[in-house]
């Protein structure tokens, strides 16, 4: 019996991401988080996204894509790199005929990797379809994520919050308008959503994982009209609200979206959200992954649960794991030096505290 192969390819180039995507739909083709072209967006250097994969009788069985990012402290680039995985649910793609030792072999020779690029830490965002199996790191559970059923649209209607209801009959009253584009969408479509997205970030001040460019989604919508949707709500036909939703066989999950503040008062986040249920049950959806909030039970959260305060939440886990803890270490005692700082904490993986430490912006370090 031939023994399972490991390889490490870059993604940096439409052929290489072709590639890539071949490799993906061997394992499962019915998820959309592992199909967006990364080096599109620009925060992303040449060279930096890779993906790890594991043959068994020259079938991939396991596969996932990692950011390998430089490490700068002070200002000043090391020779050492940390890994994280792209924003949304992700981890390992793994196929039905892979078992626990795959799994362990896996994690094993990622390590090897690690140590050969000087790697010092990973963070990985897991699914929520168990492929934690077998993680050598520290599984932490992190979010609440809200995740709802689609079963008709009375029922759900009726264990809406009660502000849910009273907002939707506010956006009814404004005589706002709700459209939903899937397939092979116009690119004034893709301009609107991103438009509404962009300047959303803005006024958030959100972090800059969140920052996508124009060519990000215009390419996922090109490559992967299946497994994409785009909602927008307006008002006198100016776009006011908007969201970029994922699409799987029975799912739909909540990617990316904005509104614009000016329209507030007239509840167009309701609204959308409310058409877009209504939109997944008549097309056979099964269930409404809408995620979780910025930390468990803060306004982002309350405000989806709202949706389905009477289901259970889904677990979001990451994985964390210090591949060398002597350097990893050093790491952070520099920018204890540099911020005459009494004491830090190292950031102990088991903990859901912010990993790797010296990532941590500077200004939510306690001294």
């Amino acid at each position: 019996m031939k023994s399972n192969t490991f390889k490490v390819f870059n993604i940096d180039t439409p052929k290489n991401f072709s590639s890539y995507l071949k490799e993906c739909a061997k394992i499962n083709d019915d998820n959309p988080f592992f199909k967006f072209d990364l080096n599109l967006n620009n925060k992303f250097s040449k060279n930096s996204i890779h993906y790890f994969v594991l043959h068994k009788a020259n079938n991939p069985i396991i596969l996932m894509p990692i950011v390998l990012r430089p490490i700068t402290i002070n200002n000043k680039q090391t020779t050492f790199n940390d890994v994280i995985s792209p924003y949304g649910y992700s981890g390992p793609l793994i196929s039905k005929e892979t078992n626990e030792k795959d799994m362990n072999e896996f994690w094993q020779l990622a390590d090897l990797w690690y140590k050969e690029n000087n790697v010092i830490t990973e963070f990985i965002r897991f699914s929520f379809n168990n492929n934690t199996l077998g993680y050598n790191g520290k599984i932490i559970p992190t979010l609440k994520n809200v995740c709802g059923e689609l079963t008709d649209p009375n029922t759900i209607w009726n264990k809406f919050d009660k502000k849910v209801r009273n907002n939707y009959r506010k956006s009814v009253e404004n005589q706002l308008t709700f459209h939903i584009y899937s397939g092979n969408m116009e690119p004034k479509i893709v301009s609107q959503f991103y438009d509404i997205y962009k300047n959303t970030m803005i006024r958030r001040n959100a972090d800059i994982d969140l920052y996508f460019s124009l060519n990000y989604f215009q390419n996922y919508v090109k490559l992967n009209p299946q497994h994409c949707a785009i909602a927008i709500v307006s008002k006198s036909n100016t776009p006011i609200s908007a969201e970029f939703l994922l699409l799987s066989r029975d799912t739909i999950y909540s990617y990316l979206g904005g509104t614009n503040a000016d329209f507030f008062n007239c509840r167009p986040n309701d609204f959308l959200k409310v058409n877009i249920i209504n939109w997944a049950i008549e097309n056979g959806y099964k269930t409404y992954v809408l995620g979780g909030g910025r930390m468990d039970n803060d306004n982002l959260y309350a405000y989806k649960k709202s949706f389905f305060p009477k289901e259970n939440d889904i677990t979001f886990y990451t994985g964390r794991k210090i591949v060398n803890q002597e350097i990893y270490k050093y790491l952070n005692e520099e920018i204890k030096n540099s911020l005459t700082m009494s004491s830090i904490n190292y950031s102990d993986p088991n903990t859901n505290d912010f990993f790797p430490m010296y990532r941590k912006p500077i200004n939510s370090i306690s001294i």
